[in-house]
């Protein structure tokens, strides 16, 4: 391989990520090839098999690929988390399968093609998916702290914004290297991480022009960006992306790019989430899903119902209050878990071997049945199949005074399943650190949402959100 390719390889996360994809993505639809020559072709000795499979194949590849890129699970950092993104990974693989179980029940050709096939298929997926991306964390976190794999950043700036840039970037996981530091003098500010900067403009351009830089980082404070415009025509020259450190202090406060109002610009710091066709598509998912749902699982909810009676006297449906759609209070159903003198005495998390809950309770707890009855607040237009996992009132007023984005959850309609419940965050949270954990995941599915994401959530709910060792 040619120097100038090997360093940008070595060097770039990105492209690292991009070959993990390819292989991934590769190897899933070899495993396909490969159990249906041994069964379809060789056993069942449908000698077509490979006219006959090879695009429905290929269709569940591109579609698991295309569900991991719109969840970022293809970028290095997240490749190298293993523990807390590879179920996402995993999740996102069954919703690629179901989609196109669905397509093929649609169009009348699901029956030609060996259900024996697909469900090994699927199975040795998992396995292979989650046994890649083992290996592929072990080897990008060890690249990750020799430096093998990160972008080079030159940072031109000074003052605080300096000191921002270089305290952040300069973190072992940020996944970019500071090839340099410039400003528009040597001498001033000192950054505390780096004690001396390597020259003004025309030293950086120099610098770029005989090293590989990926990124220059202007770091200014706003009385400096006068001559922000001559800078960018210097520095036009370099083969690199140049980003601009904006005025706001805080990553608490995000950036979602600019437009225009009136031919005025604005940067945007939040968008409406899930609106126009989006919020369309997601009521038509909502009504249509929830009666199947109702439907299909009429008798065993009427089982349930008769259970709840005759362990133990109340009624059998659990009314409580709690926030939906923009902060308004809604009444969630709820199949009664515990006696009912002692669901009426408040909000208490239940607890393991919490004497409260009947026999039967305990068993639709720890599967999750006792949230069924909550199809019928999607029905009524109050909750949706998918979405952040509604709170009780009083927990709401305890964690909204405590982390500052909690509220935030409320600008969409809440689920029965989510996106936090698919990666290990469910049942009671006692803590602060718990509930911010659960707090980031539904605020990641709020900025991310999509039609195949809440597919790909839906058809992980089943393997990973509904019987988990939280529980109680």
């Amino acid at each position: 391989m040619p120097a100038d390719l090997r360093t940008n390889a070595q060097a770039s996360p990105h492209v690292s990520g991009q070959i993990y994809a390819v292989m991934e993505l590769l190897v899933t639809l070899l495993l396909g090839m490969l159990i249906g020559h041994v069964y379809v072709y060789t056993h069942l000795e449908q000698h077509d098999f490979l006219q006959t499979y090879i695009w429905p194949s290929i269709l569940i590849v591109l579609t698991f690929g295309y569900l991991n890129y719109r969840s970022k699970l293809y970028d290095v950092q997240k490749l190298s988390r293993f523990l807390t993104f590879s179920s996402a990974a995993v999740g996102n693989l069954v919703g690629a399968f179901l989609i196109v179980a669905l397509i093929g029940l649609a169009i009348g050709a699901a029956d030609e093609f060996s259900r024996l096939w697909f469900g090994v298929w699927l199975c040795s997926s998992v396995v292979a998916v989650w046994t890649l991306r083992a290996a592929a964390a072990r080897v990008f976190s060890s690249q990750a702290v020799q430096g093998a794999i990160s972008r080079r950043a030159a940072i031109f700036g000074t003052d605080a914004p300096l000191r921002r840039a270089v305290e952040a970037l300069g973190m072992p996981d940020s996944g970019v290297r500071i090839a340099g530091i410039f400003g528009p003098t040597r001498d001033g500010d000192q950054t505390g991480v780096v004690t001396a900067r390597d020259g003004g403009l025309a030293e950086l351009i120099d610098f770029g022009q005989r090293n590989d830089v990926d990124t220059v980082i202007i770091a200014l404070p706003p009385s400096q960006r006068r001559h922000l415009e001559d800078m960018l025509s210097e520095l036009s020259v370099l083969p690199a992306e140049i980003k601009l450190l904006p005025d706001i202090e805080t990553h608490m406060v995000p950036f979602r790019g600019i437009s225009s109002l009136a031919q005025v610009q604005f940067i945007d710091l939040q968008q409406k989430p899930i609106s126009g066709w989006g919020h369309m598509m997601k009521a038509v998912e909502d009504y249509v899903l929830a009666s199947i749902a109702t439907v299909l699982l009429a008798p065993f909810l009427l089982l349930v119902a008769a259970a709840v009676k005759l362990d133990s006297p109340g009624p059998v449906f659990f009314k409580q209050k709690r926030h939906g759609l923009n902060n308004q209070v809604i009444t969630v159903f709820k199949f009664r878990t515990m006696h009912v003198q002692s669901e009426g005495q408040g909000f208490r998390q239940a607890t393991r071997n919490d004497n409260r809950v009947t026999r039967v309770g305990r068993i639709l707890r720890r599967l999750s049945i006792d949230e069924l009855p909550q199809l019928f607040n999607v029905l009524r237009g109050e909750m949706s199949i998918v979405g952040p996992r509604p709170h009780a009132v009083e927990q709401n007023a305890a964690y909204a005074g405590l982390l500052p984005m909690y509220n935030n959850r409320h600008r969409v309609k809440p689920g029965i399943t989510g996106w936090a419940q698919v990666n290990d965050f469910r049942g009671p949270t006692f803590t602060v650190e718990a509930m911010n954990k659960r707090l980031e995941y539904d605020l990641y599915y709020i900025e991310n949402w999509s039609i195949l994401f809440d597919i790909s959530i839906i058809a992980a709910t089943p393997f990973i959100g509904l019987v988990h060792k939280n529980a109680v």
